[in-house]
């Protein structure tokens, strides 16, 4: 994962799967310290580009 985890930002992810190299690519929308990350999410997997993903993860300690 590549990102500076600021709002309005890019955030990538690189990897391999199934023997084949793969970028998926996103933008942070929401950042809260300790409580939650949100952000747009693009695969290669799910074809065209206009499928974008909202993704949000709910941190708790």
């Amino acid at each position: 994962m590549v990102t500076d985890r600021k709002v309005g930002n890019p955030i990538a992810f690189s990897g391999e799967f199934n023997g084949k190299e793969y970028e998926e690519k996103g933008m942070f929308l929401n950042v809260e310290a300790n409580n939650q990350l949100q952000d747009s999410h693009w695969s290669p997997f799910d074809g065209y580009l206009m499928n974008r993903k909202i993704i949000e993860f709910g941190l708790s300690a």
